[in-house]
């Protein structure tokens, strides 16, 4: 049986994700907005394709000048645009013995990257990013944890313990192979 806290946490969860989705996509479209007004004041002048694409853990915007307009002057990205944050991209999947975590870190070193276990949530800190994992079972054993990184996904593999045993109070660091 499962605790209310354990419901309580995902619809906080739920709605927090919610509030940043429609930040997000009222900042975007605020920016395309902007980048298309800039380019029908002929602040770069030539002839742009500007294009949106939205695909998983990818956002953003393509402006390409056509082919042989080599005199206009270079297009200038709202800052704003350049510097957005990247949220990475994380698949947990929970079976009877074991908790798998798979998150997308592309373009870091391992040592960047630091992971914590406490009351029941994993906290990854990698380069700029900074997330929190609910995990979906608290019977964890923490000390058994391990992770590897390569090719920008970092694995991160937990035991569960067993039905009669009870996970030690405190926080866990996991070791980056």
């Amino acid at each position: 049986m499962s605790d209310d806290s354990d419901f309580e946490d995902f619809d906080e969860l739920i709605r927090q994700l919610d509030i940043f989705y429609k930040k997000l996509s009222k900042k975007l479209s605020k920016q395309l907005r902007e980048l298309e007004d800039m380019a029908e004041r002929e602040a770069a002048s030539g002839e742009w394709d500007i294009q949106t694409f939205d695909k998983p853990g990818i956002k953003g915007i393509i402006a390409k000048r056509k082919f042989g307009d080599t005199k206009a002057p270079r297009l200038n990205f709202p800052k704003e645009v350049l510097e957005e944050e990247v949220e990475p991209l994380i698949d947990v999947f929970e079976d009877r013995r074991t908790l798998r975590i798979y998150i997308e870190l592309p373009g870091l070193n391992k040592e960047e990257i630091e992971l914590t276990i406490f009351d029941g949530k994993l906290e990854v800190k990698a380069g700029g990013i900074y997330k929190i994992i609910i995990l979906p079972s608290k019977k964890i054993n923490c000390e058994k944890a391990r992770a590897k990184y390569k090719n920008g996904v970092l694995k991160i593999r937990i035991p569960k313990l067993g039905i009669l045993s009870r996970q030690k109070e405190g926080t866990y660091k996991i070791k980056i192979e």
